[in-house]
């Protein structure tokens, strides 16, 4: 029997692809898919895999400033990130979103 690494995933994707809209808009959503991971080197405790959808939008201010605003997890899925050997689990963040300020010189 082949014992997969801990916490690592067999397989694993993302896949993200942006579009400008207008000059001072760009739109982008992706996907990110994990296997499932085990938390044991027996590979009998696990958490299953996953698919978490993303989005951002990111308005260019002037040639030196954008505003980009990311959304992970846009379904608010619960899943888990990490098995342990015990029976604890690490379960991964929900919908959030981060808005930055980018400056460029």
């Amino acid at each position: 029997m082949v014992t997969q690494i801990q916490n690592v995933a067999k397989n694993s994707a993302t896949l993200w692809t942006t579009y400008q809209v207008l000059p001072v808009l760009t739109l982008g959503a992706g996907a990110v898919a994990m296997d499932k991971v085990y938390g044991d080197a027996a590979n009998t405790k696990w958490v299953p895999g996953y698919v978490r959808y993303d989005a951002m939008a990111r308005y260019n201010v002037n040639k030196n400033v954008d505003l980009q605003l990311n959304v992970n997890n846009l379904s608010d899925k619960r899943y888990f990130t990490k098995a342990y050997t015990s029976h604890y689990a690490t379960e991964a963040e929900g919908r959030s979103a981060v808005l930055s300020v980018n400056f460029k010189y």
